[in-house]
């Protein structure tokens, strides 16, 4: 086991395409980076640097009648742009519609919608993690 862990220690993710040829941020990722970290946003509250999660148990609204529990465990946004859906049940299809839809943050935190070039520049951030 120990030989194991060791190995995995040693692999290097692929690059992200998202980030820049030396692995930064373009503009629109930085100004995207300050809507997640926002009041505006609030995405940092249950999705944190440097795990992008906080590991706690949240009621954001996309559960349903009869679920088993109550609230769900906000995970990793690492490699997000590479999941082919989105939500504990994939309901979400993109990022703009998970966004959009019943993971707004509008719907989480009330402070009205984000507008068009906050949500294009937040995306945009979301993708380069």
């Amino acid at each position: 086991m120990k030989s194991l862990i060791a190995f995995l220690g040693t692999l290097e993710p692929p690059p992200n395409p998202h980030r820049t040829t030396g692995g930064g941020l373009t503009e629109a990722e930085k100004r995207g980076e300050a809507v997640f970290n926002g009041r505006t946003a609030g995405c940092a509250r249950c999705h944190p640097a440097p795990y992008f999660t906080d590991g706690k148990v949240h009621e954001v609204g996309t559960g349903e009648k009869g679920d088993v529990y109550k609230g769900y465990n906000p995970p990793s946004l690492i490699g997000v742009f590479d999941r082919p859906v989105y939500l504990h049940d994939g309901r979400a299809k993109t990022l703009e519609g998970l966004l959009t839809g019943p993971h707004s943050p509008d719907l989480l935190n009330s402070r009205g919608p984000l507008t068009k070039d906050e949500m294009a520049d937040l995306i945009a951030y979301l993708k380069s993690l």
